[in-house]
């Protein structure tokens, strides 16, 4: 499931797959992957990680349409300054 970044439903469809994280989390699944940071870096640093971060998407995204369906994951990833 996809909804575009300026769907009024987007804000939902985020905050319901982190709940699932979370969820999965209470679980300890050896097989799961969950990755949290907080870490103090310049603002450029933070812009060059962005770009890193949208270009790996758009090639995981490119992997994902040409992948079989045989099980569905949920693919979540967050960068915010706080």
């Amino acid at each position: 499931m996809h909804l575009p970044h300026d769907s009024p439903l987007i804000s939902k469809h985020h905050i319901n797959w982190r709940l699932q994280a979370v969820r999965d989390l209470e679980l300890r699944n050896d097989e799961s992957l969950h990755y949290s940071s907080c870490v103090s870096i310049s603002r450029k640093d933070a812009q060059t990680i962005r770009k890193q971060l949208l270009a790996s998407i758009e090639s995981i995204k490119a992997q994902i349409k040409e992948s079989p369906e045989e099980a569905l994951y949920s693919f979540s990833l967050d960068l915010f300054e706080i």
